[in-house]
């Protein structure tokens, strides 16, 4: 037991339960050659954020999370995911529907993080000082061998001065099953869909109007309790347009790895190939970049 103990669990008479609790982080950057520019950038990074969670049974909950997230001494111009002055990350009520197989059925509507598979195409991107959130609704389903998730969201756009925006030029669908054949296995079968209205040019680089279908499948062995191989493999296929071509696209990731469990320390070893399809010829027949969506860049390129 320790003192903040006393912050979660806490039972508001015989149906209302709470929970709070927060984090403060500091993280210092050393840029060479910061965004291609050829400077070197030192700052740092600091972000706070509390919550609060209250349920009612197993029927309502509400859930509350701010966010405050800041750059000193920066010398580049910061970054829109840097800094948000005063925000909520997540900010949604949960209701449940009804019960299957003796498992509840929730809908969340609201402002929510999401995380699902392998976070390669959604995260709620820990990296980034800001965070990644979504805006919109989420159904959820579980018995502890499957798993369903469904969802329509818009991203929101953190904002230094105010409170954040959402973009409604952008709308991202989802289905996302998860069969869990023993408990270190798991296989996930997907489909994304982003429909992105806006035009941008980032680094001289134009991207145009998208409308992107993502189908993918994923095998892992994630965890093990004695010395024994893993793996982790991911195929994504992308049908849709850009612009006005056609988009034709994928990627693969095969990973394997092993668990000395009988080692001290017991280290864990993995190597991994990665592949996501370019365009050699820009603007002639298909387009056939692939599309991370909202994936962890950082994490696996």
């Amino acid at each position: 037991e320790d003192f903040f103990d006393r912050f979660h669990n806490v039972h508001l008479g015989d149906d209302v339960l709470f929970n709070t609790g927060g984090q403060a982080d500091w993280r210092h950057m050393h840029q060479y050659s910061s965004r291609f520019s050829g400077k070197t950038d030192d700052f740092d990074l600091l972000r706070a954020r509390v919550y609060a969670d209250f349920w009612y049974q197993d029927l309502f909950r509400f859930y509350a999370e701010i966010i405050t997230a800041t750059t000193l001494n920066q010398d580049l111009a910061p970054l829109r995911t840097d800094q948000d002055a005063f925000d909520f990350l997540n900010l949604f009520v949960g209701i449940k529907l009804f019960e299957f197989d003796g498992n509840g059925a929730y809908v969340r509507v609201g402002r929510q993080e999401l995380l699902l598979g392998s976070e390669r195409l959604l995260t709620p991107l820990e990296w980034a000082n800001t965070r990644q959130t979504f805006q919109g609704v989420h159904g959820l389903w579980s018995n502890g061998t499957f798993d369903v998730d469904t969802f329509w969201v818009q991203p929101v756009i953190p904002n230094i001065s105010g409170f954040s925006s959402i973009d409604h030029k952008q709308d991202f669908y989802g289905s996302w099953f998860t069969y869990h054949p023993k408990k270190t296995d798991l296989v996930d079968l997907y489909w994304l869909f982003l429909d992105n209205s806006n035009k941008s040019t980032t680094l001289g680089i134009t991207q145009d109007p998208t409308s992107v279908h993502t189908l993918g499948t994923r095998y892992t062995r994630f965890t093990e309790t004695k010395d024994g191989f893993l793996w982790d493999f991911e195929n994504m296929l992308q049908l849709g347009s850009h612009g006005s071509q056609s988009i034709l696209a994928g990627g693969v990731s095969a990973g394997l790895g092993y668990y000395f469990a009988s080692l001290p320390m017991t280290p864990l070893f993995w190597t991994y190939y990665d592949w996501a399809s370019g365009d050699h010829h820009p603007g002639v027949g298909d387009y056939t970049t692939f599309n991370h969506l909202y994936g962890f860049g950082h994490y696996y390129l």
